[in-house]
Order: C-alpha cells, then sequence, then structure tokens
C-alpha cells in the first residue's frame, strides 16, 4: 500500500513518541568529549557537606581538569533518589538512609538499584543536647513525666531529621506525642537552631553531627547545654535501622565532661551504576588522596581511617573504585 505524507508523518511521530516513552525520563547524558558537567548534592547551606562539596569541586580538577561540577543544597534522605532518577549526578548520605533505599524502606516508595558506594567516609553521631537551665536530662523523662519541651530539628530531607525522629520512636516518642503534651517542634537549619538557642526559644535540638561540627560547637558554647545519653532500650530498634553504638568523646562539646552513650553511622559517596569509570576512579582516588583539603571543610574527616574507605554497606560498590582500593592495597 502506498503510504501518503501524512501517514509518513504520524509513522514519523509514533517512532519518536516510542523513543521518548522508553527512554529513562532522567537517564544521565555523559560527554563524550571529557567536559563533564556534572550536580554533586551536598547537605543544606551552612551545613559541613555543602562547604566539603565546594572544597570537592575545586579539588577534582586537579585529577579531571575539564570536570566542571555545581554544589547543590541537598540531604541525606533525599540524596539517594535525587542520584538515582539521574536527577544529581553523586553526593553522600549516611548508611541507615542508603540501607532504607537500597530496599525500598521508608521513606523510599521503591527500591533503589542505580546506587553504587565509592567511599565510606567519616562517623557521625546522633547528637541531642538541651539547655542546663531545662532540667532535661534523658529522653526517659520526656516520656515518663509528659514533659513540655519546645524542640527543634533538622528539615524534613535533611538525614538530621530522620535521625532526630528514630530516636525518638526508639524511647516510644514522636513529634505528635510531644505536641500533645504541650510542647512544640520547629524544622530549622543548624544556624537558625543556633539563633534560637540563643534567644531563648529552644529547649532541645537532636540531628546528626560529626565531631567538631562547627553549628553544634556553637551553640553548646551560646548556652550551658546537657547532652542526652542514647542507649539502653533504645538502641534494639536503632541497631535494625543501621545504627551503631558509640559515645560523644568527653571534650567534644562545651558541656561534655564525660563520655555520653550516644548512636553513630557513616557518611557514604554515592554514584550511579552507570557512573563512567574514569569519574568513579578519579573521585574515590580524590577523596583518599586529598583528605587534608577536605578536612580543612570539615574537621571530622580527619577522624576516618584510611582502612574503612572501602567498608561500604548498604550498596554495591562501583566496580572502578574497587579497582582504586585494590591498587592502594586496601582491597584484595
Amino acid at each position: 500500500m502506498k503510504m501518503t505524507r501524512l501517514h509518513l508523518c504520524s509513522l514519523f511521530l509514533g517512532i519518536t513518541l516510542l523513543f521518548f516513552v522508553a527512554s529513562p525520563a532522567n537517564a544521565a547524558q555523559y560527554p563524550t568529549d571529557g567536559k563533564y558537567r556534572l550536580a554533586l548534592t551536598s547537605g543544606s547551606t551552612g551545613g559541613s557537606w555543602y562547604a566539603v562539596g565546594a572544597v570537592f569541586s575545586e579539588t577534582i580538577k586537579q585529577y579531571l581538569p575539564n570536570c566542571n561540577i555545581t554544589v547543590q543544597v541537598g540531604g541525606g534522605v533525599s540524596n539517594p533518589s535525587l542520584i538515582d532518577s539521574g536527577k544529581m549526578d553523586f553526593g553522600f548520605t549516611y548508611s541507615p538512609a542508603l540501607i532504607a533505599a537500597v530496599a525500598g524502606n521508608a521513606p523510599y516508595g521503591k527500591p533503589l538499584t542505580n546506587l553504587r558506594a565509592i567511599a565510606r567516609m567519616e562517623p557521625c553521631l546522633g547528637v541531642a543536647f538541651a539547655t542546663k537551665a531545662s532540667g532535661i536530662t534523658s529522653f526517659e523523662q520526656i516520656r515518663d513525666q509528659k514533659l513540655k519541651i519546645r524542640l527543634a530539628v533538622p528539615a524534613v530531607g535533611n538525614f538530621g531529621e530522620a535521625c532526630a525522629s528514630a530516636i525518638l520512636k526508639a524511647y516510644g516518642l514522636d513529634y505528635t506525642i510531644l505536641k500533645a503534651n504541650g510542647g512544640s517542634v520547629q524544622f530549622v537549619s543548624h544556624p537558625e537552631a543556633a539563633d534560637l538557642f540563643r534567644d531563648g526559644h529552644i529547649d532541645l535540638y537532636i540531628c546528626a553531627a560529626g565531631l567538631g561540627h562547627a553549628n553544634v560547637t556553637e551553640m553548646c558554647l551560646s548556652r550551658e547545654m546537657v547532652f542526652l545519653p542514647v542507649a539502653g532500650e533504645a538502641l534494639p530498634y536503632l541497631q535494625k535501622l543501621g545504627y551503631e553504638e558509640d559515645v560523644i568523646p568527653k571534650g567534644a562539646f562545651a558541656g561534655v565532661t564525660e563520655n555520653v552513650p550516644a548512636i553513630v553511622y557513616s557518611a557514604v559517596w554515592l554514584v550511579r551504576s552507570d557512573t563512567p569509570n574514569e569519574l568513579a576512579y578519579y573521585f574515590t582516588k580524590c577523596l583518599y588522596e586529598k583528605i587534608g583539603d577536605l578536612a580543612a571543610a570539615y574537621s571530622a574527616l580527619k577522624e576516618r581511617p584510611m582502612e574503612q574507605m572501602p567498608k561500604v554497606y548498604g550498596a554495591p560498590m562501583h566496580p572502578a573504585a574497587e579497582q582504586f582500593y585494590k591498587e592502594v592495597g586496601l582491597l584484595k
């Protein structure tokens, strides 16, 4: 049958539509000329990981001169979805969030199968501290005495909020219960929390922080603080989520006069399964060799033992990262 021009146009349109339907909406498009233009999803503005991202975006040029990276505001919870979908090229998350993302557990609606780890980074702590004037000393006290407290936590999407919510749940608490007891809950950035403490508008802040975290240090200097232990009955629930038992060491922050039981987890740098080997290899090499440069932006990175870098869990390792670790003797 002879095709008319209209039929040919319809056929072309149909093939074109089929191509777009069959192609992943957010599939990454890497250049073939070696000039990478990438987006790194980091942490909140003013946070330590945003600063680390800025340093990394410049340091990586020592290995890949044509690699131009834009650092975007992100969060430990939202970053896996952004990277998996191709909306962002790489970034970081935390081990409990990564475990949930790959498994498809809440808050992720489905398993995220495109994620690949390249490095386990510094240990991070779930910390909770209250003003000494508030009289708050433990989560059991908040629960059993139904204390009326003014709580602040990081914004939803930031891993600090997920950590705060998990700690509360481990003690049989949540935001609704705290409000029912006459208290309040605010979702804020670290700098905002510092201002709220300074002005006497909150009693308690729960967040995620590495040792030497600048904003937490500032908050603890603005008011006399008491750090609440996270231990005992809370541990079984938190360990199922990927947290580990540890302590906030004496002297880590103002107000920590002895070791305080706490939970710890690790930051993890992520790429996608389709990340070119060249990128994944030199990203890993940069994180390994230039740790001093990165630690200038976030001192907690000094706490990361080199031998821990390849000990990622929660997602498969990118093969180019594995190759690098074998070359430097961290993997066999």
